[in-house]
């Protein structure tokens, strides 16, 4: 179910930090926020070309995720996170045990 959010926990359900970049459009918006909305570390991973997702369990939460990592790291060039690479094998595993 989608529900209202804050900016800020609507980002962070994004699938990797470098897509949880906004600009603030709204006159209210720009009141609060003077430049990008980055809680989650997006510019830095964007700077060294890193997919990271947001939590050990997102891979678990949205498996179509490891079909967005694998399509675009290559086409960005960006290689995946370790921690990340981690939280994937763990989704496979368990996806192979039938959990």
């Amino acid at each position: 179910m989608v529900e209202s959010a804050a900016i800020e926990d609507d980002l962070w359900r994004r699938d990797f930090s470098v897509n949880a970049l906004a600009l603030p459009l709204s006159k209210a918006a720009r009141a609060r926020f003077t430049g990008i909305v980055d809680p989650t570390g997006g510019l830095a991973d964007l700077e060294k070309r890193t997919l990271r997702v947001l939590h050990a369990r997102s891979f678990h939460d949205d498996p179509t995720r490891v079909l967005r990592a694998a399509r675009l790291a290559p086409r960005l060039r960006f290689s995946v996170g370790r921690a990340s690479r981690s939280a994937l094998r763990s989704a496979l595993q368990l996806a192979q045990e039938g959990l």
